[in-house]
């Protein structure tokens, strides 16, 4: 008796080989990839944030940059840090 109810479940499908769960595997990436996503655009925006509050552009402009950043994390804050460092090299002078 204890037997059968330790073996009932998943092992069935195993045993039979057959798919129980079909789509999970897919579903366990897309929580990956949402996971890291979370876990990669968040520290960008908050430290974009800070170096756009910091940059001496604007207050208008600056807004913009903060929206564009927060609404669209990673892509956001990688254009910010281009934008920056394009601006940087523009405006170095020369020694």
């Amino acid at each position: 008796m204890t037997r059968n109810l330790a073996e009932a479940g998943l092992s069935d499908c195993v045993d039979a080989q057959i798919d129980c769960m079909p789509g999970f595997g897919a579903f366990l990436l897309t929580i990956g990839l949402g996971a890291a996503a979370v876990l990669i655009g968040i520290p960008l925006a908050i430290t974009a944030t800070f170096s756009i509050a910091a940059s001496p552009q604007d207050t208008m402009r600056r807004l913009i940059w903060i929206a564009t950043t927060w609404l669209v994390p990673i892509l956001g804050a990688l254009g910010w840090y281009y934008s920056a460092a394009r601006s940087r090299e523009t405006h170095t002078p020369e020694p």
